[in-house]
């Protein structure tokens, strides 16, 4: 990756993160919402697991590499959930400043760029230009 595109996301990324508590309390909001999907909820718990679990695919003891597969599952579970949930249910569960579905739109695009190649393309053809 170019410097200057490196330098760019990374800005992007940080005035993502300035919005981090507000989207924790809008996961736990939307966790104990019974509209949001049982399914989707329990996909995001079984990797929750499993990223605690020491014992996985990839073991947390090897550096870097140990990290990667549970953040990028942690990812593409909050991306699944977030995605698949009515624009409607997450500004009413939503206290931040911003609108939430286009902060979102714009954590998917930011995040997706950390995925591997065929699952970021997969997942932004499957996720589409939500509004």
């Amino acid at each position: 990756m170019e410097r200057p595109l490196k330098t760019a996301l990374l800005i992007r990324f940080r005035q993502l993160l300035i919005n981090f508590p507000e989207l924790v309390n809008l996961l736990y909001r939307l966790l104990k919402d019974s509209r949001v999907s049982k399914l989707d909820k329990s996909i995001l718990g079984g990797i929750v697991l499993y990223v605690l679990n020491p014992m996985d695919l990839v073991p947390d003891g090897i550096p870097l590499l140990g990290q990667i597969d549970d953040a990028h599952l942690l990812a593409l579970g909050l991306i699944r959930l977030f995605s698949r949930t009515e624009p409607g249910i997450l500004r009413e569960h939503w206290e931040g400043r911003v609108d939430i579905v286009p902060l979102l739109n714009e954590i998917v695009e930011v995040a997706s760029l950390y995925l591997p190649g065929r699952v970021r393309r997969l997942l932004l053809v499957r996720l589409g230009a939500r509004k």
